[in-house]
């Protein structure tokens, strides 16, 4: 969707505003292949890091235009979105933010994967 690459950087710097304690990277181009599973790849819009503890994000800066929002049902994370989340965090090696298996966005309840699948 040619909105979501207009409002991309826009979405990065209101994040960056938001959240001064994180430093963050922009994706650019940069293909991750993961050693574990060198048949997945992906890239990111931009990463981040908390310089106080050293833990990673990952930024999927995402804009839909309001009907398309407007057809889910509650405020959870749509589903393709959730997946390409998971998919980035695993090519990365990051780990979910999640606590005790469910995400900690408290209108979230989606089981979180685990090394197990």
């Amino acid at each position: 969707m040619n909105e979501g690459r207009v409002f991309e950087s826009s979405i990065i710097e209101l994040f960056k505003q938001k959240n001064p304690e994180w430093t963050i990277e922009s994706g650019g181009f940069n293909l991750i292949v993961p050693e574990k599973y060198p048949r997945l790849c992906c890239t990111l819009d931009a990463s981040g890091v908390k310089p106080a503890t050293g833990e990673r994000i990952v930024i999927e800066a995402k804009f839909e235009q309001h009907g398309n929002w407007a057809d889910y049902a509650d405020d959870q994370i749509p589903m393709k979105h959730y997946l390409q989340i998971q998919h980035q965090l695993i090519c990365t090696g990051w780990k979910p933010r999640f606590k005790q298996g469910k995400c900690q966005n408290p209108v979230c309840d989606r089981p979180a994967f685990t090394a197990n699948g």
